[in-house]
């Protein structure tokens, strides 16, 4: 009889943890659900209004050029570069600069002009250094720490110099037209120890790019010049841009194709994708990369194309807004003219279309998900959309 009411009390206990564990499994599954339906309705809202969370009144708009910049906003034009709280200059520096570049990573931006001899770097805080090059300044990259790539030009030959915030020299390479060929583009990884460069070289009367990745850590300093690897397959197509994307990834836009590169130590080709359209713009984030591609398609004669790091082709979408500028917003897309904006997720759906009343100078992202820092004649707004 004892053996029997211990067999029955197994058999409870054993049937009291099933329905737990169903009633567990049943509620995951509705949490799981709910998540879901959450996603897909946020996913697919679409917005018809915005409203103005922060606005600041400021004279001059006109004619300067803004960047996120850390917490703040980095406005610049050729009479010198300024870093905004709100409407209040943190700093500002002035200058006199025609053809300036400029490059920022992070809370640092290093700004000169070109065929002068000096380079600027700033943070956040303020000015952290002055350089002074050998020869006259091409082009140029920041890391996040404000170390600076810059290509310099000599009668006979290029120059690529790495120098720190302080001025100090941390590797040069001398670059000749028919030997390496002419670096047309450059980036510098975030922490500043990882080069990728875009050499355009004439051969046999032929124009031909080559892409070669440098490390100036204690990985590369067994190397030749530092040189960890390059890459000769683009045949007669230009690679006129290249870019750290993040701290392990590059990416080389050519006129026909783009590669995707992983570069933990030495570089390797994570994707190369050929596209045979003409590309009339590119664009890319940390997490994405994009183009717009010319079509036949007289209603909508733009092609969006959007992949992931991998190569993944994530968005293909026809469209017919007519933008002058176009860039990320995390996982959206945000197009606008001197009037207009466009705001698209990566689903290709339309969230939200404005005509501004005061016309747009530009339009930045903000921290928070569809909220964005707008530019017009009147000052700086904060806008969310509703």
């Amino acid at each position: 009889m004892e053996k029997q009411e211990t067999n029955d009390y197994i058999s409870k206990i054993k049937k009291h943890k099933r329905k737990i564990r169903i009633a567990v499994a049943v509620i995951v599954l509705m949490i799981i659900c709910t998540v879901v339906v959450i996603s897909i309705v946020i996913r697919n809202k679409k917005y018809n209004s915005y409203q103005i969370v922060e606005e600041y009144a400021m004279d001059d708009m006109i004619g300067g050029e803004y960047y996120n910049f850390g917490d703040y906003i980095l406005k610049y034009n050729s009479d010198g570069i300024c870093c905004l709280k709100g409407k209040t200059p943190v700093w500002n520096q002035a200058f006199e600069m025609q053809n300036p570049v400029l490059d920022i990573c992070g809370k640092y931006v290093a700004v000169g002009e070109k065929n002068t001899n000096k380079i600027y770097i700033f943070n956040t805080e303020g000015q952290q250094g002055e350089i002074n090059t050998q020869y006259p300044l091409v082009n140029l990259a920041v890391a996040e720490q404000g170390v600076v790539a810059a290509v310099l030009e000599a009668d006979d030959a290029n120059y690529i110099e790495v120098i720190d915030s302080n001025g100090m020299e941390l590797v040069t390479g001398r670059t000749v037209l028919n030997g390496d060929g002419y670096p047309i583009d450059l980036s510098l990884s975030n922490d500043g120890t990882k080069l990728i460069v875009s050499y355009l070289k004439v051969d046999e009367e032929q124009c031909k790019t080559s892409i070669a990745f440098y490390n100036f850590s204690e990985i590369g300093k067994n190397e030749i010049d530092r040189l960890m690897a390059g890459f000769n397959q683009y045949d007669t197509a230009i690679v006129p841009k290249v870019e750290f994307l993040n701290n392990d990834t590059a990416c080389a836009f050519a006129d026909d194709r783009f590669t995707i590169y992983s570069m933990k130590q030495k570089p390797e080709i994570v994707c190369e994708e050929m596209i045979d359209q003409k590309i009339k713009s590119i664009f890319y984030n940390d997490s994405y990369i994009g183009f717009v591609l010319h079509n036949e398609n007289l209603e909508n004669p733009n092609t969006l194309k959007v992949y992931n790091l991998k190569g993944r082709h994530i968005l293909s979408k026809n469209f017919d807004f007519s933008y002058t500028d176009i860039g990320f917003a995390k996982d959206s897309i945000v197009m606008y003219n001197d009037e207009e904006c466009s705001i698209m997720s990566l689903k290709g759906v339309e969230k939200y279309r404005e005509t501004f009343v005061n016309g747009i100078i530009e339009i930045l992202p903000s921290k928070n998900t569809y909220e964005y820092l707008l530019m017009d004649i009147d000052g700086i707004k904060k806008i969310k959309l509703k």
